[in-house]
């Protein structure tokens, strides 16, 4: 289980309430009616061996009020930096190596100083991913607008997530299998920091990356080229994987890497204990800790690299992760030694561009940009769609990385920073 928040972020630049009262009672109309359907959504995470998470039948989430003196102006203006913008974005956690009484599902309303508002919708990971938190806030969005919405409703559209969420939670205190989360504290100086290893200095900071159309379009006529002799062919999806993961390995590499930064995420979170895999509908490709120099650092197009990432995807990343789980369950004394050693993922590109994140609809007028709030890990990134064909793809690296980035041809041929 990835020990974090995942939140979304809906932007009004000109709402259709007057005030951020009556944005926030519109809203928490809206919870109420989600959380009286599903209570989990209304429980409290708590560190034990498995974690656990306990919930009534009456829980109830109380929407956040929060003012902050921005304006829509001037945060589009500087592409939404989150790390300009402390006060909205800092108030979303992201992180969250202790688990002990976290609510699994947070709900914000910010007001700006424009008069506009901010919905922020964030769930632990504990209990899902980012599609869950597009699912949440699709059925909060329709609870608001829709007299008749009732509860039976809920999920319609995905029945699995349906049947997890309310028929596979029943009662109280639901065990989350954590069994190598519960170590995740003694990693959490690597997660935000980094390796030892690594010859990196300064702070880590978000950063946002926008593929645009026509740059995913020649990614996707590589891809058409990338067939092979047993007729399998990259999608565009592979080749943007490979770009990044490709740029962060020759970051690294400048920074006198003597290893690797690995991921920390893995198939054991509440959903896959319950016998449900992937039913919450991200694209994760995970890409390999043993890329070879001249697969990563030569002068070649993308296609071979996002050939093994894809073949990684298809096969190796699954064996590799298991085997991780099984050391740590065994108590493998080196956590970092065990996930190289067993080749777990060291970069994880996950798209959620797929998501109908524009569609959400809270009932509060014409909707002025989505956000994603950003992980603190350095070897995650996350795309959502830019509303034009294209992605914006978020991160985070440390200061004296950003110049690696920003030199490298090959991925600022494709991708250009936000911010």
């Amino acid at each position: 289980m990835m020990r974090a928040y995942v939140g979304l972020m809906w932007f009004y630049p000109h709402p259709s309430t007057s005030t951020l009262l009556e944005a926030v009672q519109h809203v928490q109309a809206g919870v109420d009616k989600i959380v009286a359907a599903t209570p989990v959504l209304g429980g409290t995470l708590h560190e034990s061996t498995p974690a656990r998470i306990e919930y009534e039948s009456k829980s109830k989430v109380t929407v956040e009020s929060v003012e902050v003196p921005y304006t829509f102006a001037e945060m589009e203006q500087d592409g939404f930096d989150q790390n300009k913008y402390e006060q909205l974005f800092g108030a979303i956690p992201n992180l969250t190596p202790d688990l002990e009484g976290l609510a699994v599902l947070r709900v914000w309303v910010f007001g700006l100083c424009c008069g506009g508002i901010v919905v922020a919708i964030a769930n632990h990971h504990a209990l899902g991913d980012g599609a869950a938190v597009a699912d949440i806030a699709t059925s909060i969005g329709r609870a608001c607008i829709d007299s008749e919405f009732t509860p039976e409703a809920m999920w319609s559209s995905r029945d699995r997530i349906r049947e997890v969420l309310t028929a596979s939670l029943k009662g109280r205190g639901e065990e989350v299998d954590d069994s190598y989360g519960r170590h995740l504290r003694q990693l959490t100086p690597t997660i935000s920091s980094g390796d030892e290893g690594l010859k990196t200095s300064g702070q880590v900071k978000s950063l946002q990356f926008l593929l645009k159309a026509e740059s995913l379009r020649r990614l996707k006529k590589l891809a058409s080229q990338s067939v092979n002799e047993n007729g399998d062919a990259c999608s565009t999806n592979d080749m943007v994987a490979a770009l990044f993961w490709r740029a962060h390995a020759r970051a690294l590499t400048i920074h006198g890497s003597t290893s690797e930064y690995t991921y920390t995420g893995g198939p054991k979170d509440l959903r896959s204990i319950l016998g449900v895999t992937n039913c919450l509908g991200n694209i994760i490709v995970l890409c390999p800790a043993y890329a070879t120099k001249d697969l990563v650092l030569a002068d070649r197009d993308l296609v071979p690299a996002a050939r093994v990432v894809r073949r990684f995807t298809q096969s190796g990343c699954a064996a590799g992760l298991l085997q991780f789980i099984d050391a740590v369950e065994n108590g493998a004394p080196d956590i970092l030694a065990t996930l190289r050693a067993t080749d777990s993922p060291s970069t994880a590109f996950s798209n959620m561009s797929r998501m109908p994140l524009r569609q959400v609809d809270f009932g509060l007028g014409r909707l002025g940009s989505v956000q994603l709030r950003s992980f603190g890990t350095p070897y995650i990134v996350h795309a959502i769609a830019d509303g034009a064909g294209g992605l914006l793809a978020n991160t985070c690296l440390h200061d004296s990385m950003l110049a690696a980035y920003a030199s490298d041809a090959e991925f600022t041929s494709y991708a250009d920073q936000v911010y």
